[in-house]
């Protein structure tokens, strides 16, 4: 462990000198921390975990280790999930900056689940991108796109290209949607 970064595995392969290395077998990356990833919940810790790791401190990456036969990663951040082939961390000893993924990625969360190709998070603006064979339900509205931008900061406003949405509008949605403008 450093800092509030610990990881475990059944193999470690680390230089010291280098804060660089492999982890193989049941490998796991927690990372505690305070704040917010996924929608609008506050977590204490965000955990990788995979069959191989590979871990660079003084890079401020974690990612699946595909040289090392590294098949599906999962993360979990809070009530949050997310599954792919590759996952990749970005950030500082403190906090996570970017998640990346690829390969038949799945996100699970409160109001949300999204399955495609790839997305990539970032902590700083709080946008998850979505892209590649979007099958997607976001707060009740389902749909498929080629790409959905899903903003958590300004209250999950969401960006569709390419889409086709279903699903049942209700009251309480028409009239945040049209302020005012009575029964439409």
């Amino acid at each position: 462990s450093q800092d509030t970064i610990s990881a475990t595995a059944s193999t470690v392969e680390y230089v010291l000198e280098q804060e660089t290395g492999y982890f193989t077998g049941s490998a796991r990356v927690i990372y505690e921390t305070g704040g917010v990833l996924f929608g609008d919940e506050e977590i204490n810790e965000v955990e990788l975990s995979s069959d191989a790791l590979y871990v660079s401190i003084k890079e401020g990456i974690v990612r699946t280790a595909e040289n090392l036969g590294s098949r599906r990663a999962s993360v979990v951040a809070g009530n949050f999930t997310l599954d792919a082939d590759l996952v990749t961390f970005t950030g500082t000893p403190e906090a996570v900056s970017s998640i990346s993924a690829d390969g038949s990625v799945v996100v699970d969360g409160p109001d949300l689940h999204v399955e495609a190709d790839r997305i990539s998070l970032s902590t700083d603006d709080r946008i998850l991108k979505v892209d590649g064979n979007v099958v997607f339900s976001i707060m009740g509205q389902e749909g498929t796109a080629d790409e959905v931008e899903l903003n958590f900061a300004t209250g999950w406003s969401i960006r569709l290209v390419g889409a086709s949405v279903g699903g049942q509008l209700d009251d309480g949605l028409i009239d945040s949607i049209n302020p005012g403008e009575g029964d439409n």
